[in-house]
């Protein structure tokens, strides 16, 4: 229900599919706002580095992380 079209929570929500290519990963069946398969650029910009400022704070942590894409697609 929360995500009809004539929801307005729908406006500032993104919805996108990166490297997803197994079975049942036909993108056209999504929702109609979705943003489909996108562009390994326009997913790096939602990792940990640019998402979240992690090289900032997440250090001090000990918490391991890789403030880019951990496996090469």
């Amino acid at each position: 229900m929360i995500w009809m079209k004539n929801q307005s929570n729908i406006e500032n929500s993104y919805f996108a599919e990166f490297g997803n290519i197994e079975p049942g990963a036909n993108a056209t069946a999504r929702v109609k706002w979705a943003k489909g398969i996108i562009t390994r650029d326009e997913a790096a910009k939602f990792t940990v580095e640019p998402w979240i400022g992690a090289s900032t704070w997440l250090n001090s942590t000990g918490i391991p992380y890789d403030g880019g894409f951990m496996a090469k697609t």
